[in-house]
């Protein structure tokens, strides 16, 4: 690679500099001594940067086309500043072989600040129970559907820039959000709901779809769990939550219930504990 003399002023010999990364530019300048700041490419920033603090949130924004949002962030930060990039003059002192825009997108601004006040989470919690960076990244579009398009800045391409930046985003950044939270009417203990919805996933909708309409005063679902939910989150071997578990897994017999009451078993290491106590004593 060609390298600058330190008598050459960077910024007008700008053929030397066509097809440099960003990084070799800098270094270029550093060495010929300046400092004036210049337009960058979003892309060309390294992560974390000021603009984009969490390192995967910000490797996303960056990213290409399938994998990231590159395209929506640099059709956004267009459409605030009014103009597509477009390149300096060879004789311009900032003359690099192009011009990007000046970082205004609204919408990368404002999830910006929530992935901040969220420690870089990529969890949004469920749809029942959203965590504050879901109530936060949530604002940001309702905010700006109210307020942003009706500024100066919006052109014929509408809402669209910003909307798209937002759902590509949602799309490749966010975690999936589950339909259920942790926990629940059904599952009241929270680590008995999360094994029923993860885990056994597959069981319970089994046993639900095995289980008669009204049965066992269900509306439907597995008797098992409605028996269960009654009892308490008590570990306690001589508590009364472990006699009404007990009881529960006496009177349900159905194939639901067994396949079901044996994937509970497998994955939970507190009743595993206890039946191994219970054993030893007899």
């Amino acid at each position: 690679m060609e390298e600058v003399g330190l008598d050459e002023d960077p910024g007008r010999v700008g053929t030397k500099f066509e097809g440099w990364s960003a990084a070799a530019r800098e270094r270029a300048r550093a060495k010929a001594g300046d400092t004036t700041p210049l337009a960058q490419e979003s892309g060309a920033l390294p992560c974390p940067n000021k603009r984009f603090p969490c390192v995967k949130h910000c490797k996303v924004m960056n990213g290409p086309s399938g994998k990231g949002c590159k395209k929506e962030l640099d059709a956004c930060d267009a459409h605030w500043k009014g103009t597509q990039p477009t390149k300096l003059p060879k004789h311009d002192p900032k003359y690099f072989g192009f011009v990007a825009p000046s970082y205004d997108c609204q919408m990368a601004k404002c999830l910006a600040r929530c992935q901040r006040n969220g420690h870089c989470s990529t969890s949004l919690g469920s749809v029942g129970h959203p965590k504050p960076l879901a109530l936060c990244t949530n604002k940001c579009l309702s905010d700006h559907l109210l307020k942003d398009h009706h500024n100066v800045y919006a052109d014929a391409f509408g809402d669209a820039p910003d909307s798209n930046l937002h759902a590509c985003m949602m799309k490749r950044y966010f975690d999936p959000r589950p339909p259920y939270g942790c926990p629940n009417k059904r599952f009241p203990c929270k680590d008995r709901c999360d094994i029923m919805h993860n885990k056994c996933a597959k069981e319970l909708a089994a046993c639900d779809k095995s289980t008669k309409p009204g049965g066992f005063r269900s509306n439907g679902r597995c008797e098992l769990t409605v028996c269960f939910s009654k009892c308490g989150c008590g570990h306690n071997p001589s508590g009364q939550s472990m006699a009404c578990h007990d009881k529960c897994l006496k009177t349900h017999n159905n194939p639901g219930d067994i396949a079901l009451k044996t994937c509970v078993f497998k994955n939970t290491k507190w009743i595993q504990n206890i039946t191994r106590q219970q054993a030893i004593s007899r």
